[in-house]
């Protein structure tokens, strides 16, 4: 089945509030879950290793932790999620792209760990967090 046809069994995806992805999953595609505007709650499996670009935007998500496999966390993931005030990162994560978390203006804990070697440009645009973090060079990452 296509994405384009999966989209479809969301057809009142606006009343969505909790969202419990099946443990197996190991990846979870491009703007999966972008226009659930009420999702409050997601529950996502430690099997899952990558997940695309855009697929929480705008999201009513308050907190969120991330599989412990997932290595790269895509643009504007969480982008818009203004509710986002907690997230837990992965030990194993490396790369944090540009606008995973731009506009999310109630995020007050985060968490960097220390294998994260890229952050990208705007990656915390219009939070708190903007202006703390910065890249001093490729293979080391620094808190300010």
């Amino acid at each position: 089945m296509s994405c384009a046809k999966a989209t479809t069994v969301f057809l009142n995806k606006e009343n969505v509030t909790e969202l419990i992805i099946p443990k197996g999953v190991v990846a979870i595609g491009k703007n999966a879950f972008g226009g659930f505007t009420n999702l409050k709650k997601v529950t996502i499996p430690d099997s899952v290793e990558i997940m695309g670009s855009h697929i929480f935007h705008n999201a009513a998500l308050v907190s969120v932790k991330l599989p412990k496999n997932l290595k790269k966390l895509s643009a504007s993931t969480f982008s818009g999620c203004k509710q986002l005030k907690k997230v837990t990162l992965p030990n194993k994560l490396q790369i944090i792209e540009d606008n995973a978390f731009s506009y999310c203006e109630s995020l007050a804990s985060i968490s960097i760990p220390k294998s994260v070697t890229r952050i990208e440009k705007d990656a915390f645009y219009q939070t708190e967090w903007q202006n703390k973090l910065c890249r001093k060079s490729k293979h080391r990452l620094v808190v300010v």
